[in-house]
């Protein structure tokens, strides 16, 4: 898992994140991730962990560049995908890469599942999870802790935060023919 300088993985709440898209989009049963295995890898396969006994699939397609980004984009039919699920990387996905992806999945039928509701507002369908506020803010709470002595950090360990928010994109999901059901 990527793990920020406090000890806090930069992606997870996977499980939670499965549990929405099967709430919007019952049918999808086909995941697309693009990574950088220098980074990532043990966060893909906590992914894959995750999807294990959903009856999903995940195509994971390791990358190291922008470019190399692109050419994978390019070589993909979209037909074979119900969702996109973006891991943070921020040498990947900065606004060129992301950019990218959302041209990628517009006017097609994949969800872009999203890590925090500014990337909603860009063009992502749905996020769930803490969001980068609630990560920083996180992220703060345990280093006041190492700086005030109440813990050490083999005390921390990685945990990630356990806030979920619920954050939809109305014409994404109108575009996609997604109803929110009431209890999200």
């Amino acid at each position: 898992t990527m793990v920020n300088m406090c000890g806090m993985p930069l992606n997870g709440a996977f499980d939670d994140q499965l549990a929405v898209l099967a709430a919007l989009r019952p049918e999808a049963r086909r995941l697309l991730t693009i990574f950088n295995p220098r980074r990532l890898g043990p966060t893909v396969r906590d992914l894959r962990q995750a999807i294990h006994g959903r009856g999903l699939e995940l195509k994971a397609y390791p990358v190291r560049s922008v470019e190399a980004l692109s050419a994978v984009l390019s070589s993909l039919r979209e037909d074979d995908f119900d969702a996109f699920f973006l891991l943070l990387d921020p040498d990947l996905f900065g606004i060129e890469g992301f950019e990218r992806l959302l041209r990628f999945t517009a006017n097609t039928e994949i969800a872009l599942i999203v890590p925090d509701p500014s990337l909603v507002e860009a063009g992502g369908t749905f996020s769930y999870g803490p969001g980068f506020r609630e990560m920083g803010a996180y992220a703060g709470r345990l280093i006041e802790r190492l700086f005030s002595g109440a813990a050490e950090p083999a005390d921390l360990g990685h945990r990630f935060p356990t806030a979920r928010n619920f954050t939809y994109n109305p014409a994404e999901t109108q575009r996609l023919g997604i109803t929110i059901p009431p209890e999200l």
